[in-house]
């Protein structure tokens, strides 16, 4: 099975991150499916490769972390644990700063 087979399967199975814009033709451009455990977002480094990566203005090295568990079925957004206010993550428009169940 080709890589694009694999990871279109995965999207139909497996919790994901999409993007969402005004302009529906921008939305669903960005798909991301979560790996078991821990998935890092943030801005890629020498010794930093994150599962998701940002750039830009207002972006940490370690932004956030979604942990995906499939045993639980559970998947926890863990806002930036060294400073949520000025590396701010929104769930619906309302700001996080503390873990929370999605």
């Amino acid at each position: 099975m080709k890589e694009t087979e694999l990871n279109a399967s995965r999207l139909q199975t497996t919790p994901q991150i999409r993007n969402i814009n005004q302009d529906p033709n921008l939305s669903g451009m960005f798909k991301f499916a979560l790996n078991e455990g821990d998935n890092f977002f943030g801005k890629k480094t020498a010794t930093f490769e994150p599962a998701i990566a940002l750039s830009g203005a207002g972006i940490a090295v370690q932004h956030a972390l979604i942990n995906y568990n499939s045993d639980e079925r559970t998947v926890t957004l863990v806002p930036n644990q060294n400073d949520p206010v000025s590396y701010q993550i929104k769930v619906n428009g309302e700001r996080k700063e503390e873990p929370c169940l999605l």
